[in-house]
């Protein structure tokens, strides 16, 4: 879409209106806003792509002026234009109140990412949160150009890099004017690498000494060229605490921590956390998100992590497969999320499985059980696919997702697709599958079980790319048998992990922890204690949206697991190897769960600790020391 040639040219212009939806739309080159929305109410913007917007114009990518009630989510602005006068990639001011911008991703322009600005009108009530803003003039701003008061404004769970000037502003500029601002809260975000060889970087710069009641906690700056923090003279009403200083800094803060914050891959934007790093939990519980970057409830460990991200970053944790019956257990004893489950193409089927696991509050991967390749409904008929089995949940599927169902994680398209028990698919017919399917559910997220990513994609064949996956699933067979150990299963993860990097694929991660014996072979359940140690290690690696205990059969049998292979050898409990690895990992519990057995007296009468008398059961009169011992659960 291209709009213009006059400077007040938006591509999408809405004025004085009420319950209004933007969404999907791809706006390219507009002199104006590519989206501008004034004096209105009751306004979503979502999931819209705004490119070489403000070109040559005034106003802003996505412009959000004089509105009440608005959400400004999952849009991706770039590219935009010039910028001489005007351009900042999302501007919410002049009045707006009671809004929401988050999801958004806004990089390459010539003015800052994203900013909040009164101007001369009382802005207020405004949340900012997972954000990400990279190669902008700055990350993102607050300011009162013109002396209106800009008030409540939070600023959470952000992430910025790379910008020419700053992570973080609090603008004092307009001259001449008073700037008022009150209750600003700037908390648990990462700004990081910010400044260039030419330009003079910092992370936070706090200039308005009109501001009041300034909040600047949990927050980690990083390797900005200049100063991590500056605060010019004349500032005085503010807090800053708990801060992870990485570089010079001209300010410290109250309780500060120094330090490599030991980013995964921040040369590719991913700043999640190593095991070691500072950070956890060594934040402040005070005003911090009750969920991070991620989604993952905060704090997991013993405190909040300073930063944008809780460690470790696993979202979804859960077993493969189970009964619609045992979700209780799953939720309430093993502390898992999430479950795969194989249902036939019946819509009933999906929907009573999605009602219990709506109940339990879990979410679904469901393996649709046909007659095509692995199962699935999906048949490759030589030329294309025949996915007509399958099509009534599929459109089941999408309707449940779009009207707002949360308990549908994904839907499994492809096990072992690049095996295929010897007849192996190509990346050429994944995409296939993926678009026949996406053209029926655009909005289901789609698993693929392809075992190993790094290990297909040297062969031209078998290429990963961007449109074969949402959500990757991988493995190694590492207890017994000849596929390899557990150090290879840990590489393997490394391995897909930098793949998806480097490449910059649109696709998670899970790995599933393979816990079965088969008789005859090799194979073998592990014991608690190797289970304990893997699992540990699975999760400090920080490199899984999703881990799961898997256990043999394709659908498999995990009701079978838990009844005959509850205890190992040793009389050790893996349920509460799996519960333990949740409360530490997901729950943020991290005290053990312990066996305390307590020993009965002898049959007798007492009077206190004295026995006086034989008799059939025992008696007391007053008290009687016992004798009780405790031992972790898992061991």
């Amino acid at each position: 879409m291209n709009a213009g040639p006059h400077e007040d040219n938006a591509r999408i212009l809405i004025y004085t209106s009420s319950h209004i939806i933007i969404k999907g739309n791809f706006i390219y080159n507009t002199v104006s806003s590519g989206i501008g929305i004034w004096g209105s109410d009751n306004v979503v913007i979502d999931d819209n792509e705004v490119e070489l917007a403000c070109n040559d114009g005034e106003q802003e990518c996505i412009t959000m002026a004089i509105t009440d009630t608005f959400e400004i989510k999952n849009n991706h602005v770039h590219h935009g234009g010039a910028g001489t006068i005007g351009g900042e990639g999302i501007d919410v001011k002049d009045g707006s109140s009671n809004g929401k911008v988050y999801g958004n991703i806004v990089h390459d322009l010539n003015r800052l990412g994203i900013y909040v600005d009164a101007w001369d009108k009382h802005t207020y009530n405004i949340e900012v949160f997972q954000n990400i803003v990279y190669n902008c003039t700055s990350g993102f701003a607050v300011a009162s150009e013109r002396g209106g008061l800009l008030e409540n404004v939070r600023i959470y769970n952000n992430i910025a890099y790379h910008n020419e000037w700053a992570g973080m502003e609090i603008g004092g500029w307009d001259a001449g004017y008073k700037h008022p601002m009150r209750n600003i809260t700037i908390i648990n975000n990462n700004f990081c690498n910010n400044g260039n060889e030419e330009e003079w970087g910092v992370g936070i710069y706090h200039e308005n000494s009109d501001a009041q009641d300034v909040i600047i906690r949990n927050n980690i700056c990083s390797q900005n060229t200049g100063s991590q923090i500056e605060i010019a003279e004349g500032v005085e009403d503010f807090i800053m605490s708990h801060t992870l200083i990485d570089g010079y800094s001209e300010y410290y803060g109250d309780n500060h921590i120094e330090g490599n914050p030991l980013f995964l891959n921040p040369s590719e934007g991913d700043f999640h956390v190593m095991i070691h790093s500072p950070v956890i939990d060594n934040g402040s519980s005070i005003d911090a998100p009750a969920k991070d970057f991620d989604g993952n409830f905060r704090p997991r460990g013993k405190a909040c992590d300073i930063g944008a991200f809780e460690f470790p970053r696993t979202t979804y944790y859960g077993v493969d497969t189970i009964e619609s019956s045992e979700f209780p257990f799953l939720k309430n004893f093993l502390g898992g999320n999430f479950a795969g489950i194989a249902l036939e193409c019946n819509v009933d089927q999906w929907h009573n499985a999605l009602q219990e696991a709506e109940k339990n509050d879990i979410k679904l991967i469901i393996w649709p059980l046909g007659h095509g390749h692995q199962y699935t409904p999906w048949e490759w008929n030589g030329t294309g696919w025949n996915i007509s089995e399958g099509m009534e949940v599929l459109q089941y599927a999408e309707e449940y997702v779009t009207s707002g169902g949360q308990a549908l994680l994904a839907v499994l398209m492809s096990h072992e697709p690049f095996w295929n028990d010897g007849n192996p698919f190509t990346t050429e017919q994944m995409k296939s599958l993926y678009n026949d399917l996406k053209k029926v559910a655009p909005h289901v997220n789609l698993f693929v079980a392809f075992g190993c990513l790094s290990c297909f994609d040297n062969n031209p064949n078998t290429r990963i790319e961007n449109g074969i996956a949402d959500i990757a699933g991988i493995w190694l067979h590492c207890f017994g048998g000849a596929e390899g150990s557990c150090e290879d299963a840990l590489k393997r993860i490394d391995d897909d992990y930098e793949l998806i990097q480097n490449k910059e694929l649109n696709m998670k991660l899970f790995f599933a922890i393979q816990s079965f014996g088969i008789e005859g072979t090799d194979y073998r359940m592990p014991s608690a204690t190797e289970m304990m140690e893997f699992g540990r290690k699975v999760f400090e690696k920080n490199k899984l949206d999703g881990i799961f205990w898997y256990t043999w059969d394709n659908p498999a049998g995990y009701t079978e697991w838990l009844g005959k292979d509850r205890y190992d050898d040793e009389g050790k409990d893996r349920w509460m190897v799996v519960r333990h690895l949740a409360d530490i990992y997901m729950k943020g519990n991290e005290t053990e769960e312990i066996y305390v057995k307590i020993t009965k007296p002898k049959n007798g009468i007492y009077i206190m600790d004295r026995e006086i008398l034989p008799f059939d059961f025992p008696i007391i009169l007053g008290r009687i020391t016992v004798e009780v011992t405790a031992s972790p659960a898992y061991k």
